[in-house]
This record gives structure tokens, C-alpha cells and sequence, in this order.
């Protein structure tokens, strides 16, 4: 038996109603003046119509017993009481909400399927969730199902990917659990086959979508709005180092699903800053150009922060696919300083990175020795003796004073400064020491809070072979990004994927900050990472950019309907049955009034 409200509140509403039929009963009634003959009962009176007596005795118990049945029976009509039939089989009912449902007439057709399905389903038993960019709870169990229609009415495809695997994935372990289980998916976009071929024999996936048969195609290969039955659309939109090998600029590259038309005529317009730029087809092995997927690279575009757009002209069945946005990474030269006792040894190295600028003005970091005041308070790889300093390489960091700051900070030191690639066992064996590595944060009365990378000057010398390894061109690259800030910048940024290079993003006061893994941008829009520097997330959802519909049509007329699995159970409404008690008590109650049984 299900219900609107939970047993606490049924059973709180029935105690009150109970204890305010009690305290009626004992309120003393107003009496009326009434001439008798005879003064024998005159005491008795004088007794029960003492002054200032709010109360007397309780006197009426089957009065109070017909009165507490008749308001008992439609307090719990209006509860909402349900008996289900099978109460041990979960039903778990998914609502695509992704991008690829903006198709004309999909989503309210979805919508419309999942209500059909959720009225014949136990109402306790039963769940409904909208798969969007964050999935969201439609209806709970034990939720009247006219909540349905209302929740829907608030909501509308995002330009997100598909979540039905994940929230499928998030539910299975509940699903396992129960005898039988359904899931019903309403929406455009298939299920994994990996997730299906995972579910226990116990877990059933009826696909809703069947129960809209497909409607006859129209003259021209459009449906009834005008709009052609096939879809195209923005599929990758991927930024890398420029093939040229100039730091300053990058190479972008373009992937256009679905029929352009003849000969690509449909109108594709890519603008940088608001100008537009050009790019080129990229052509298959044969020469031909590559189909149903058109490849675009632009070449050596200014890696300045700029704002890169791409739209496609022309109408087909999903707008949400034919814009794409991208902010261009921010790649500007690192100016260094070098300290002239470095240039024989250091000069070669710093020369081939094609980030480096050497100069005498105007640096952004410093390379020195320990002591030398070449930079100034610039950030600065500083090489000392290792009599001054006790780790091999000692990071002074500006992320803050704690111990768990130092720590993180350690933790992703090998990768980010390369220090894996060292081969830290033959230093060892070279310097008759352990190779360390160590941070603190940098001491607020020293030039502010920049950061330094202290190294022992002695791996300088020819008898370390430190700086002839392959290792140590990748080492001073690194040490010099992560001294400026500069970091790398991610190839795709697309709405459902993991964004590499951030570690918090927020939009519209929500800040997106994972532990232990990449930010998950959940959707299309403008966000901002943890510098405050805009980030631009595209669809970039092949899925979404699929050439069919996403869900068929309403059948034509004179179809006939599909046969669906029956429900394993329908809920059966009680209210009526308690409504006709309370009448029968009420009447009962008169009755026993007029016979003079209760007052």
C-alpha cells in the first residue's frame, strides 16, 4: 500500500484529529432554559451549570467512536492510498533530455510516452528521471503522477549529451537488488551495448521509442514543418600545437557531420574575434573528400586567447548542433633571463625551446645561480650547492602555508615538472646521495610569495651527465611553464567530457570542482575557470548530429498501435471505497441519532 504522504504524516493527521474530537467532546455544552414542574432533579442542575467550568466529564464514547471513524476515513482518502499488486518489482523510467531530443516534436512525444507508461505503473515502486546535462529526479516513488506533467511542462532538451548510460549505471546497484526491475527509455539516443550486455537477467530495458511506429515519409524528404528528415551538425571542433612549430600559434581542425548538401554548398561560416578566416577540406587517402564527415583544418591561428566561432546555415532537424564555440589558448613567449655563468651550459637547451625568448629587459622568470641577483623577485630556476640545500630539487610554491598544500603539490611535481624522465637511480649513484625532491611555500618576506625551483648546481657538471640526457631539455621546459604559470591547453572542450587543464570551472554562480578527477562541464555555455579566464564549451556529440530522427514520428492515421509489454502492475486507488465508508458511517450515525442511541 502506497500513498501522497509518508506513514508519519497519515499517522500524525489521524492522532490530531482524535485528540481535537476529544477535547470537543468534553467542552461543556451551553445550556438552554427549560420550565419543569418539579424541583427533584434541582441540585443535579445547580451542579452542572456551575460558572466558570469550561470542561466536564467525557460522557459520549459511541458518539466519539462514529465521529473519529467518519473524519478517519476521509483523512485517508485524501492521503492517496494505493494497493499495488506487485509491490517487489522496481521500475526505473529514463527521459532523454539531451541535445539530441530539440528535434521537432521529440521531446514532447518522449514526454508524452512516459506518462502513459507511469500511470499504469505502481505508484511506489516506480521513478522517473530526466537525463540531461545533470540528471534530475521527475517524479520519486510514491509521487502522484499529475506531479509528471507539471515537472515537464519546466523543462526543455539541453544542449548536452546523452547521461542515459550514467544514470542507468548509478541505478544498477538498486536495480540488482530487487526480484524484477524494468527500465523504460524514452529518448533518441541508444543505450551502450556494453551497459546492456552488464545488466543481471533480472533487469528488463523496454525501449519506448518503439511505441511510436514510424509515419510515412513526405514528398521531398521532409517532414510536415518543412524541415528535412536528416540532420547535420558540428561534431569536433580540436585545437593542437601548430604544425609549424611556432609557440605563439595553433592549428584547429573542424569535423562536420551529416549531408552538406551538394558539393558542400551549405553555408559554414568560421570567424576568429568576429573576422572570418578560411580553412581548407581535408581530403582521404584517395583524394576524395571524406563523407558523410567533412574535415576543415585552419593553420597557424594566433594562440592570443581569441574567440573562434563556427555555425552551419540553412535549416535541418536539430539547432542545437550547428554552432560551436572554442576559446583559443593563451600562448605567449616566455621571456627568461639568463644569468651569463649558465649560458655554456643552459644556452643550448633554452635555445631549442620554441617558447623561450632570451632577454636582457622585460623578463618573466629568471635562470641564475644561488646568490646572483640577475631577476631580481622574478620567479626563478636557481641552481645552489647542495651544502645549502638539502633536497635535490626543492620547490618554493605560492598555493599557500599548509602541509596538504606542499603535498599536492609534490604529488603531481613528477608529471608536470618531468622529473619521472630523470633517471634518478644513476644521479644517486653519482653523488653518493639519495635523489629528493621537496616543497615549501615561499616565505612572505622575501620579495612576496613567487615561486622558485631550487636544483643542486653540482648537476651541472660533466660527471652527472645531467645536462646531456635527453631528460634535461624536457626538465628546464617544464620547470620554466610551471614558474610563468603557463599550462597546457585541453585538444577538445565539449559538454559530458572530461576538461583537461582545468580544475575548477563555474557558470552562473555554480562552480564545478571535482575531487580526485577532471572537470565534467555537464553542458553548452560560457564558463570560467579557477584564473577567471573564459572557457567556451562546444556539443561536438556525433550522436547528436546522427542523419535519422531521433524519435520516430506519431504514427499516420489508420495505423495500428504496437503492442508494449503489460506492466507487471497497476495501481489501484482506494479513495472511492473510503469515500462510500464515510457516507454508510454517516448514515449509520443518523440513524443511531434519531433512535436516540447517541446525542
Amino acid at each position: 500500500m502506497t500513498s501522497l504522504l509518508s506513514p508519519a504524516a497519515i499517522a500524525f493527521g489521524l492522532a490530531l484529529l482524535a485528540g481535537l474530537l476529544w477535547l470537543l467532546q468534553r467542552l461543556r455544552v451551553r445550556h438552554r432554559p427549560v420550565r419543569v414542574p418539579s424541583t427533584l432533579f434541582w441540585k443535579e442542575a445547580l451542579e452542572e451549570a456551575r460558572a466558570r467550568v469550561l470542561v466536564e466529564r467525557f460522557r459520549h464514547p459511541l458518539a466519539y467512536l462514529f465521529l473519529l471513524l467518519i473524519l478517519a476515513t476521509i483523512w485517508l482518502s485524501t492521503a492517496g492510498l494505493d494497493l499495488d499488486r506487485r509491490t517487489g518489482d522496481l521500475h526505473l523510467v529514463l527521459l532523454d533530455g539531451s541535445a539530441r531530443m530539440a528535434e521537432p516534436g521529440s521531446f514532447e512525444r518522449a514526454g508524452e510516452l512516459v506518462r502513459e507508461t507511469v500511470a499504469e505503473l505502481p505508484r511506489a515502486r516506480r521513478q522517473v528521471i530526466l537525463a540531461a546535462g545533470e540528471p534530475r529526479t521527475l517524479l520519486a516513488p510514491g509521487e502522484h503522477e499529475r506531479l509528471l506533467s507539471l515537472r515537464l511542462a519546466a523543462y526543455a532538451p539541453e544542449a548536452a549529451p546523452s547521461t542515459l548510460d550514467r544514470v542507468l549505471a548509478d541505478h544498477l546497484p538498486s536495480l540488482s537488488v530487487a526480484p524484477r526491475a524494468t527500465v523504460w527509455v524514452a529518448g533518441g539516443t541508444p543505450l551502450s551495448p556494453a551497459l546492456l550486455a552488464s545488466l543481471p537477467k533480472t533487469v528488463t530495458v523496454v525501449d519506448l521509442g518503439a511505441a511510436s511506429p514510424e509515419g510515412a515519409e513526405r514528398e521531398g524528404g521532409a517532414d510536415g514543418a518543412g524541415l528535412p528528415r536528416s540532420n547535420r551538425g558540428i561534431s569536433a571542433l580540436g585545437v593542437a600545437a601548430a604544425e609549424s612549430g611556432v609557440w605563439e600559434r595553433v592549428d584547429l581542425f573542424i569535423e562536420v557531420t551529416g549531408d552538406l548538401g551538394r558539393e558542400g554548398s551549405a553555408e559554414l561560416s568560421l570567424t576568429l574575434d568576429g573576422e572570418p578566416v578560411e580553412a581548407r577540406a581535408e581530403r582521404s587517402s584517395d583524394g576524395a573528400p571524406r563523407t558523410p564527415a567533412r574535415t576543415l583544418v585552419l593553420r597557424d591561428l594566433p594562440a592570443a586567447g581569441g574567440r573562434f566561432e563556427a555555425a552551419l546555415g540553412g535549416a535541418d532537424r536539430n539547432a542545437l548542433d550547428d554552432r560551436a564555440a572554442r576559446s583559443l589558448p593563451l600562448r605567449p613567449p616566455i621571456r627568461v633571463a639568463l644569468s651569463p655563468s649558465l649560458a655554456p651550459r643552459l644556452g643550448p637547451a633554452l635555445a631549442a625551446d620554441p617558447a623561450v625568448r632570451l632577454v636582457d629587459e622585460g623578463a618573466d622568470v629568471a635562470v641564475r645561480r644561488g646568490g646572483e641577483s640577475i631577476g631580481g623577485d622574478l620567479p626563478a630556476l636557481e641552481f645552489v650547492s647542495r651544502d645549502r640545500q638539502e633536497e635535490t630539487f626543492l620547490l618554493t610554491h605560492d598555493a599557500g602555508g599548509s602541509a596538504a598544500d606542499s603535498a599536492e603539490l609534490l604529488s603531481s611535481a613528477l608529471i608536470e615538472l618531468g622529473l619521472g624522465e630523470i633517471d634518478a637511480m644513476e644521479l644517486a649513484a653519482a653523488a653518493g646521495r639519495p635523489i629528493t625532491i621537496g616543497a615549501r611555500p615561499a616565505p612572505r618576506g622575501e620579495g612576496g610569495t613567487r615561486r622558485t625551483i631550487g636544483v643542486w648546481e653540482e648537476l651541472l657538471g660533466d660527471e652527472y651527465d645531467f645536462v646531456a640526457s635527453r631528460s634535461f631539455p624536457l626538465f628546464t621546459a617544464h620547470a620554466l611553464r610551471w614558474l610563468t604559470g603557463a599550462r597546457d591547453f585541453p585538444a577538445e572542450a565539449a559538454a559530458g567530457r572530461p576538461l583537461a587543464g582545468a580544475g575548477r570551472l563555474a557558470a552562473g554562480g555554480l562552480v564545478l570542482d571535482p575531487v580526485g578527477m577532471r572537470v565534467r562541464p555537464p553542458r553548452v555555455g560560457e564558463y570560467s575557470d579557477e584564473r577567471g579566464d573564459g572557457v567556451s564549451i562546444a556539443l561536438l556529440d556525433p550522436a547528436t548530429s546522427a542523419a535519422e530522427p531521433a524519435v520516430a514520428p506519431p504514427r499516420a492515421a489508420g495505423t495500428a498501435a504496437p503492442d508494449l509489454p503489460e506492466p507487471p502492475g497497476a495501481p489501484h486507488p482506494i479513495a472511492s471505497l473510503l469515500a462510500v465508508a464515510a457516507l454508510l458511517l454517516l448514515a449509520a450515525e443518523w440513524h443511531l441519532h434519531r433512535r436516540g442511541i447517541v446525542p
